[in-house]
């Protein structure tokens, strides 16, 4: 991995972390490859 790319994963951990909207989890990571109890795991995680 690059430099570059460590800090955009890092960036996007740290984002992730930040409480989310169901509606912002579905934006970001796109409702179809995740289900919703994926979903809705995520969006625990991000509180």
């Amino acid at each position: 991995m690059t430099p570059t790319n460590m800090i955009k994963n890092a960036q996007e951990k740290i984002e992730s972390k930040k409480t989310l909207s169901a509606m912002d989890i579905r934006r970001k990571y796109g409702v179809s490859p995740i289900s919703k109890k994926k979903l809705v795991d995520l969006y625990k995680e991000g509180k």
